[in-house]
């Protein structure tokens, strides 16, 4: 067993501010064989702003959204951490809706599978 979790894969991190309110896959598993899909590990959401602002986070498999965290609230100037463990197979998105634009960032940590 690798101390770092390399048997899993190699971790990565997504990063996006939200300017707007439109739903945004933000990360997207693609590959092929046993390289196809992702393991999400964590999603941080940071509220830049002065004023609670919430949040909808799903996992999205191209036709439906299957809700991780629907309208959450992040208090203002804060942040949430969710410790998850989510496989996205291929084609599958990680995908989020702020409910104010400006003021979100969403950090999503993953398992890329090497080859």
């Amino acid at each position: 067993m690798s101390l770092f979790g390399l048997e899993r894969g190699l971790p990565q991190t997504e990063s996006m501010n939200f300017t707007g309110t439109s739903p945004v896959n933000m990360l997207t598993a693609t590959g092929s064989g046993k390289d196809s899909g992702l393991d999400v590990t964590q999603i941080i959401v940071s509220n830049n702003d002065g004023s609670a602002r919430a949040i909808t986070i799903s996992r999205y498999d191209g036709t439906t959204a299957y809700p991780i965290m629907t309208a959450k609230s992040i208090p203002a100037n804060d942040y949430i951490a969710l410790e998850c463990f989510i496989r996205l197979v291929r084609g599958d998105s990680i995908r989020v809706t702020p409910a104010t634009a400006n003021s979100i960032t969403v950090h999503v940590n993953y398992m890329q599978p090497i080859s």
